[in-house]
């Protein structure tokens, strides 16, 4: 069987090509040959190619909807998959669920939100710009799979890439309406968000079911009438929370994960490490534009620098990287860009023979998220409309800080959901980041992960909840965090004074003046045997006077209390660390500091690696299916750009028992002294200014 495309490609691009054709000079500058002329001159080694767009518009003659006026009937599609053919290159076409045509022709088709709008009246603060037509109105479907046969029947290409297979609002449109009836007996589609009642989180769950459903339907389509092809969905959404209906069911459609998801190096390292361990391939492909703003600004350009750097950070965690560019009105297209991205890209491939995606990812901490924990439980009793889609959920403000708590303290780490479960015990220890939403099958893994001596790290609403919306009277893992839950206070913020046994690990902090964690906390009693590291430390309020307070600036510590608020618990043979607070998403240098040292302090053996990197610098490590090589990428991502070169770094990587027989620097393949130290072997990092890759052989 022959290596999938998507298992070989690195460079990418895709142009966005959301053109309408009231004017009929738009697109009608367009050249196929220069199209393809300028991929190759941005070095990619796969092409991408609009199909359609967002406007409802096809570049090839379509049965089920509207060809664009611009093109006058040349089909764009056929030209451009067979220049990429002819230059032996892979195709993948892009098509675009959302049809502002089919929205403006078929009125009866538009997804409405609960004051009844409908996506053309404010879509994205742009009004007319966005016709959103719901999947559940069966003539919408066939216009789809109609297209999608088309393109599969006539076309040659190596991969489909689905765009906007989401609802970025709750629907209560016509078709929806009937199919929650239908499915439930229910009449009234719920118009309160409330995540403790089962008949709110039942709808949620029907809306992931129907996304997932209408995706699973265009892939079988796709894969009906051309078999062999890779289908891909953008999973962008499900970064933006509950509101998209994505779910792990979703991510299944894909052969590859992919999204065009905006967001600094942050993002693209968690997003990349969370696609590799979802990936059913482990294939992961970031996405993101060149130009400012998500491409309105359609002439600035992010810097060269920049750029390069996302790339390099793309391929430290085994991932392929696409840039998106925007067309000209007209047709026409930048040259310069395409320049500059083949000098990115003519950089970075030197590093591509050397990686290979079926490598295991060496890491010793996985942070766990679920799609269903995108939520926040203050938003019980608001109105739909009233709780936007922003991706600022707690538990994933939780789980990326933790991620950058884990690049500061140099420990190896990914990113892994519950169809990873399997595999918890490739780890040592498991962040769960103020899960929002657990179910038995989460919490049983869990439960027999620490029994079996792992260790767990778990903070305020964790295994509070279930994903039916029942909220429990107590932590569904209490017995494996030794606590029970009291209650929730209603301060807003809360202090952790040391006990004896925590002092080592809280730095400077004591009972005089305790360290801020600023959030509400759980009020647990803790189990017998159950050790205290830290006690909480309330400040002087009165909910019902707020005239008075001890300090009207601040809310200092004024009241002790026995309540923990960091514990430690043995389960079986491993260990479990409980924090009334989402300590983990606290970004202060102290507060992440101690973070930092009580993770460390739950890891059972030596790690993968041990290195005096500074913050800006993350090291990953790869093992290959030989178990005879390692590689070792080693990137710099400061937060002003461009990087200051970065000296001084020592890596030590921990090979067990395996005999090194040489260290290169890559690409060139040149010797690197090292020393063998233990289980470690040991090397100095040459000056790095944004990365370098080395290979560990073995015999």
């Amino acid at each position: 069987m022959s290596t999938p495309w998507f298992k070989k490609s690195h460079r990418r691009c895709l142009v966005d090509m959301h053109i309408p054709d009231w004017d009929e000079r738009f697109l009608s500058k367009f050249d196929s040959k220069r199209y393809v002329e300028l991929m190759k001159l941005a070095q990619v080694d796969a092409i991408y190619f609009y199909t359609n767009s967002c406007v409802g518009l096809t570049n090839f003659p379509t049965k089920a909807d509207k060809m664009h006026k611009g093109l006058k009937g040349r089909d764009i599609v056929r030209e451009i998959t067979t220049l990429t053919k002819e230059a032996g290159l892979p195709s993948v076409v892009y098509y675009n669920i959302w049809s502002k045509w089919a929205y403006d022709h078929h009125p009866e088709w538009r997804a409405v939100n609960s004051e009844g709008l409908t996506t053309g009246d404010y879509y994205w603060g742009q009004p007319g710009r966005y016709g959103v037509c719901c999947y559940n109105h069966e003539g919408y479907r066939d216009m789809v799979l109609t297209d999608v046969e088309q393109l599969c029947k006539n076309y040659e290409f190596d991969g489909l890439w689905i765009d906007m297979i989401m609802l970025s609002q709750v629907c209560y449109c016509s078709a929806c309406r009937k199919r929650y009836l239908e499915e439930t007996g229910i009449s009234e589609i719920p118009r309160v968000v409330d995540w403790n009642n089962p008949k709110f989180v039942e709808f949620q769950r029907r809306r992931e079911a129907w996304q997932s459903g209408f995706a699973e339907l265009v892939t079988q389509s796709a894969k009906k009438w051309k078999p062999g092809i890779s289908v891909a969905h953008n999973v962008a959404g499900y970064f933006v929370g509950w509101h998209q209906g994505a779910s792990l069911k979703y991510f299944d459609q894909n052969d590859y994960l992919s999204g065009d998801i905006s967001g600094g190096p942050q993002t693209v390292n968690y997003v990349c490490k969370m696609f590799h361990s979802t990936s059913k391939n482990h294939s992961v492909e970031f996405m993101t534009t060149v130009a400012d703003a998500n491409l309105l600004e359609h002439t600035v350009y992010k810097p060269k620098h920049y750029l390069k750097n996302l790339v390099y950070l793309a391929m430290a965690n085994n991932g392929a990287f696409s840039f998106i560019d925007a067309i000209d009105p007209l047709g026409t297209m930048n040259e310069k860009m395409y320049r500059m991205l083949g000098e990115i890209y003519g950089e970075t491939r030197q590093y591509e023979p050397y990686m290979d995606y079926d490598a295991e990812y060496c890491q010793d901490v996985a942070i766990y998220t679920n799609i269903e924990s995108l939520i926040d439980l203050r938003d019980n009793g608001k109105k739909v409309e009233k709780v936007p889609p922003t991706g600022s959920a707690p538990h994933h403000a939780a789980a990326m800080n933790a991620a950058r708590a884990m690049i500061d303290g140099n420990i190896p780490f990914g990113v892994i959901s519950k169809n990873r479960l399997d595999n918890l015990h490739k780890y040592q220890v498991v962040i769960l980041p103020d899960m929002q939403m657990m179910d038995d099958e989460e919490v049983e893994a869990i439960r027999k992960f620490v029994a079996a001596g792992g260790s767990v790290y778990a903070s305020a609403n964790t295994s509070l909840v279930d994903k039916t919306g029942k909220r429990h009277e107590n932590y569904m893992l209490s017995d494996v965090f030794g606590v029970d839950y009291e209650r929730t206070t209603w301060e807003d913020i809360g202090y952790y004074a040391p006990t004896e046994a925590g002092k080592p690990l809280f730095a400077d902090y004591d009972e005089s003046y305790p360290m801020t964690v600023n959030c509400n906390q759980m009020l647990a009693k803790p189990h017998e045997g159950t050790e205290t590291l830290a006690t909480i430390v309330l400040p002087e309020l009165d909910p019902n006077n707020p005239h008075q307070f001890s300090s009207a600036i601040s809310s200092p510590p004024e009241i002790p209390t026995n309540y923990p608020g960091i514990t430690v618990n043995r389960y079986g043979n491993g260990r479990a660390m409980y924090a009334a607070g989402y300590l983990e998403r606290m970004a202060k240098t102290g507060q992440r500091t101690i973070f930092i040292d009580l993770i460390k302090s739950l890891l059972n053996k030596a790690p993968h690696f041990r290195t005096n990197a500074p913050k800006p610098v993350e090291i990953t490590m790869f093992r290959h299916k030989s178990d005879k090589r390692y590689t070792i990428n080693v990137i710099n991502f400061q937060q002003e750009q461009p990087n200051i070169p970065v000296s001084g770094v020592r890596v030590e990587v921990n090979i067990g028992d395996k005999k090194p027989t040489r260290v290169l620097f890559l690409p060139k393949e040149e010797p690197v002294d090292f020393t063998v130290e233990g289980e470690y072997i040991a090397f100095d990092v040459p000056q790095l200014d944004t990365f370098h890759m080395f290979a560990i052989d073995c015999e």
